[in-house]
């Protein structure tokens, strides 16, 4: 364990502990904001199906977003947003939270393999098999759930997502990465 000059025991808050808590926070940030934007759609979508089962769904010819959100709906998934972006937002923000764990105790103990990475090793591996659990779930519940997958990664975000994220363009149902 490292110490303070003053010969305290204390570990010094070194860089890494300020990029493991600047990880966390948007991780912790990315995390609420994909469950608040599943929960919204999930509720709106069940209030619009309840709805609109007399063929109410029609397109909007001038309402590009009504005609995106409409879809949406119809197709059952959420793919805008941070959906837009990577296909599993919350399980991206959860690993990412877990690698901050990691980076806090590297930055502790100034070893880069202790107990703390294992933890964080077997956590990623829980996800990717959660993740493929849900994809193949997803895939039989949802026939338009492949054209998704094709057009959004699951975990890792492409550039150019990320650019229609922070530009002006936003982040849709119709952004196609190719």
């Amino acid at each position: 364990r490292r110490k303070r000059e003053s010969g305290s025991s204390a570990p010094d808050v070194c860089f890494l502990d300020f990029i493991a808590a600047t990880l966390f926070l948007v991780a912790l940030v990315m995390e609420t904001v994909a469950d608040n934007q599943q929960y919204t759609f999930q509720a709106k979508k069940y209030a619009w199906r309840s709805t609109n089962n007399n063929g109410g769904n029609k397109l909007h010819e001038d309402d590009k977003m009504i005609n995106d959100t409409i879809r949406q709906y119809s197709d059952g998934f959420c793919q805008s947003r941070l959906f837009g972006i990577v296909r599993k937002p919350n399980y991206a923000a959860e690993q990412l939270l877990w690698f901050s764990y990691y980076l806090f105790s590297v930055a502790a103990s100034g070893d880069y393999f202790n107990w703390s990475g294992g933890g964080f090793v077997l956590l990623a591996i829980l996800f990717q098999g959660s993740g493929w659990l849900t994809e193949k779930i997803s895939i039989s519940k949802y026939p338009k759930y492949r054209d998704y997958q094709k057009r959004v990664p699951l975990y890792v975000p492409r550039m150019i997502n990320l650019w229609f994220l922070l530009s002006s363009k936003g982040c849709g149902f119709d952004n196609k990465n190719e």
